[in-house]
């Protein structure tokens, strides 16, 4: 859809390499094809042509983040390049409304022979800054570079992991329009990517753009709006960043066979129009278990509607080996809820039916927001669960008891059974099969944080010479 609020458009765009088998047929192309035009003979052609992308067509919105997705070799790096003006379409067009700032591949656009100062001006000027404009950020860039005294050695002798840090500063300190983000922020440490993350937040609350390419499809769903994926030089779904970011886990899991995981597709949109895993409508509603009002019943819109909520998109995957028959949300008195209350205790009951002989095997489960972040994941696994050897026919119950300690808001369930806890293979995996809202039945209180202890205590202490307890709160 197009839209007159765009930031990047890109349209039909197509990009094709001349792949020479040898360095002398790159001369023979050069040379012999006008002598060939000359002695009016048809033109032999010493190449062949590699497609690396074909027909793009996607726009990115004023203060959206949007992610691309894909293998190595599927053309992101490629597509970005042309985007930043770094290379030239085979065909098709972009318009980029706005200051591009990019942080591409490692070293893009240093100088190896100049020092780290001497780049930072270099670059800056390449991004439309004056000299005086980088004299009063450069500070700042060396601060957020922090590589100490090699701000003034040359970047030849830098390691890959400085490479980035300078590079991201000086790209983030140019109070970009739209910032195109390569995964070259995969080589820095956890410290470095956690302060690139949090500045990279910040450029958003500002309302700048983020093009954003990654395989960390965590990350991307995290803070992306929505989200494309990429194969063999083409577009192969696109969609919220949450779906994507499941859909092409089912994609890798198929060995990224495109048919098998459009089949997949088609029967979790049929599945989902007969969803048996909802919550119970005759379920009785939940009391408050706040002693002085036991008996008061909660007023509340329990339900949440999936078409008003597409963010918790139902997907389904797997081989099959062993199906998910039913998951239900309990209290500890395993009565159906229709909602969970925050500081109470749960009961996820996943059934799980065997259709073959399996010596062993795994089933998780993840709470997860509306963006598709695992608020908790956890598996038999990782919980050193006993697993019997099951036989084809077998059907069990797997119980997970969870504390409710969640920010209140909407959550969805996706289930999981797999073989084992390595390979990335899911005899079934269902995302938001089960929708549910966490309340909060303490009057007035607000919760800030994801997280919220029910154990929490809060107390107040004179420091007279001694701590002496003055007053405590539950």
């Amino acid at each position: 859809m197009s839209s007159d609020n765009f930031v990047i458009r890109v349209s039909n765009l197509s990009k094709c390499f001349q792949i020479y088998p040898a360095p002398r047929d790159r001369l023979k192309q050069f040379v012999l094809p006008r002598i060939q035009r000359f002695v009016a003979k048809s033109p032999k052609q010493y190449f062949r042509e590699f497609w690396a992308l074909k027909d793009i067509s996607f726009e990115v919105t004023k203060g959206e983040t949007f992610g691309i997705i894909g293998r190595n070799g599927s053309g992101k790096s490629t597509l970005l390049q042309i985007i930043c003006g770094i290379m030239q379409p085979s065909s098709g067009n972009v318009e980029v409304n706005g200051r591009v700032s990019a942080l591409l591949e490692l070293g893009a656009g240093f100088n190896p022979e100049f020092t780290g100062r001497e780049n930072v001006y270099n670059n800056g000027s390449i991004l439309g800054l004056t000299h005086d404009e980088i004299d009063n950020r450069f500070d700042e860039i060396a601060a957020f570079a922090d590589i100490g005294e090699f701000i003034d050695h040359p970047v030849k002798l830098y390691s890959s992991g400085m490479y980035v840090r300078l590079a991201f500063a000086i790209a983030i300190n140019v109070d970009p329009d739209i910032l195109v983000v390569d995964e070259a922020l995969s080589v820095g440490d956890a410290r470095f990517q956690a302060r690139c993350m949090s500045r990279i937040n910040k450029i958003r609350e500002k309302g700048a753009s983020i093009l954003f390419v990654s395989h960390d499809t965590e990350t991307v769903r995290r803070i992306c709006n929505n989200a494309l994926v990429l194969d063999q030089g083409e577009i192969v779904n696109h969609g919220l960043a949450a779906y994507m970011s499941n859909w092409y886990l089912a994609f890798m899991t198929n060995d990224f066979d495109l048919e098998k995981t459009r089949q997949i597709e088609n029967k979790a949109a049929e599945s989902e129009q007969q969803l048996l895993y909802e919550q119970d409508e005759t379920a009785p509603m939940p009391l408050h278990r706040d002693e002085k009002q036991s008996q008061q019943k909660i007023e509340v819109d329990w339900q949440i509607d999936r078409a008003q909520h597409p963010e918790f998109t139902y997907f389904r995957h797997g081989d099959g080996n062993a199906k998910i028959v039913s998951v239900g949300l309990y209290d500890m008195q395993d009565n159906a809820l229709k909602y969970a209350i925050l500081g109470e205790k749960i009961q996820c009951r996943i059934e799980l039916e065997f259709l073959i002989d399996l010596p062993y095997h795994i089933v998780g489960m993840h709470i997860v927001d509306g963006r598709g972040t695992d608020i908790i994941a956890i598996n038999s696994y990782q919980e050193r669960l006993g697993i019997p050897t099951v036989k084809a026919g077998d059907k069990l119950s797997y119980v997970f008891e969870i504390p409710v300690e969640l920010r209140p808001g909407n959550y969805g369930i996706t289930c999981t059974a797999a073989y084992d806890q390595q390979k990335m293979e899911w005899m079934d995996w269902i995302d938001n099969v089960l929708l549910f809202r966490v309340v909060d039945t303490h009057p007035g209180r607000t919760i800030f944080g994801v997280y919220y202890p029910h154990s929490l205590k809060v107390r107040l202490e004179s420091m007279n010479g001694v701590f002496q307890k003055i007053s405590q709160a539950n």
